[in-house]
């Protein structure tokens, strides 16, 4: 890889390894660069940019897509979600999460995306399931999951 990141997302997709944003040393420096590996040529590569620089978000593949979810872009949490298609190398924006979280965590659940936990501001503790949304690519709404 072409940077040091921490707290980067980081996904598989196709044979290949995506990490994707993270930050550098300091607590505000958030990357928006994405970069795969691409095993069979023991080669890192530079694909499209996220369109806002995050760490501590979730990754989720999807379709052939990858999520990136929440993080955080060194002022605040965020809300928003950005999908990756691979075959356009480029990133979309999607229906953003009704609640803004760092150091989120995700999963896809049949063929919805759930996310949990994560915290609404640096400040805060990282809550375990304390809220939850999910999102349906069948209608790209993102809603809460009430426990």
């Amino acid at each position: 890889m072409s940077l040091t990141r921490k707290f980067p997302g980081v996904a598989t997709l196709s044979g290949c390894i995506y990490v994707i944003g993270g930050s550098d040393t300091g607590p505000t420096k958030k990357h928006c660069s994405v970069e795969k590996y691409i095993p069979s040529l023991n080669q890192w590569v530079a694909v499209a940019p996220l369109s806002t620089p995050r760490s501590g978000l979730c990754t989720v593949v999807l379709e052939g897509c990858i999520f990136a979810i929440g993080g955080h872009d060194g002022n605040s949490p965020l809300s928003s979600v950005e999908k990756y298609d691979p075959l356009l190398n480029e990133w979309s924006s999607q229906p953003s999460m009704c609640l803004a979280r760092d150091c989120v965590s995700g999963s896809l659940v049949r063929v919805e995306v759930g996310v949990s936990g994560g915290a609404p501001r640096m400040s805060s503790p990282v809550v375990a399931g304390g809220s939850s949304s999910r999102a349906s690519p069948d209608n790209g709404t993102i809603s809460p999951i009430i426990t």
